[in-house]
């Protein structure tokens, strides 16, 4: 069972609208995507809902961890690690994830897309950014302009690793970003938020 699946059966339990499950730590719309594995909880926000509503941290986490194929990690605990390791600075994240990666059935992932989102969280984390081999930024580069479809993982990586680019390099990225996206308006809130960095 997923986070998002596992907080739906909780708050069906407890018979509450998804806004009066959200309280005030998210929005309601934001909410209703977590619930449907659209959008990753951070880990604060999750804690806080289940001790909003007194809900035993450790039988929560029982169903989600009993319930998961052990030989997959989804899309959104992908990005929940990389977020956590990302603004939490823990580098313990970056190397449970490589773990679960190479141990771990991938075929829903863009795995040039979170690898390069490693090299670059890696380097962040450690200060490193100066140090990253010609064949990583060549990797980080190359996953980026390969980019046709640019979700809000593809304007993480770019926003995160534009210290590795030229100025000429990035604006043949964000004509590319700004050609394949007609109106920012109507893209998910997430996505606009990334795009207005």
């Amino acid at each position: 069972m997923k986070i998002g699946e596992a907080l739906k059966l909780e708050r069906k339990q407890l018979n509450l609208s998804q806004s009066k499950m959200a309280g005030n730590i998210l929005t309601k719309s934001f909410y209703s995507k977590v619930e449907r594995d659209i959008c990753s909880i951070r880990a604060n926000d999750l804690l806080q809902i289940l001790s909003l509503h007194n809900i035993d941290y450790s039988s929560f986490f029982k169903k989600v961890e009993n319930n998961t194929n052990k030989n997959h990690i989804s899309k959104i605990d992908c990005d929940n690690l990389l977020h956590t390791a990302y603004y939490q600075k823990d580098l313990s994240k970056i190397t449970e994830l490589e773990k679960m990666l190479n141990d771990r059935n991938n075929s829903e992932l863009n795995l040039d897309n979170i690898r390069a989102q490693i090299i670059i969280i890696k380097a962040a984390i450690s200060n490193t950014l100066a140090q990253i081999s010609n064949d990583e930024k060549q990797y980080i580069k190359k996953t980026i302009f390969e980019t046709d479809n640019w979700t809000e993982n593809s304007l993480r990586l770019f926003a995160i690793s534009m210290s590795i680019f030229d100025p000429n390099e990035i604006n043949s990225v964000v004509k590319n970003i700004i050609k394949n996206t007609h109106n920012i308006n109507s893209l998910p809130e997430e996505k606009q938020k990334i795009m207005r960095l």
